[in-house]
């Protein structure tokens, strides 16, 4: 979220279940990004789940696709 402040405080916005996994040694985007998204959806009535993978770049590593496979399972039945 690039200003999570924009959001209205008064109005809960209809969210789908979020899965963010971010490697925190990436020098693109920093983890702590995921980290704030994730607070403001969860503030906001949604759910988030979160993966911090600490030895992982700007990349996706088999931890965070068996992540992301078992996320989608699980919403979509």
């Amino acid at each position: 979220l690039l200003a999570p402040e924009s959001l209205p405080a008064d109005k809960q916005p209809s969210l789908p279940p979020v899965l963010l996994v971010h490697g925190m040694l990436d020098n693109v985007v920093p983890w702590g990004a995921s980290q704030l998204a994730a607070d403001v959806i969860r503030r906001h009535g949604g759910a988030c789940e979160t993966l911090f993978r600490p030895t992982l770049a700007h990349a996706i590593d088999p931890d965070g696709l068996t992540a992301g496979t078992a996320f989608l399972a699980r919403c979509l039945g």
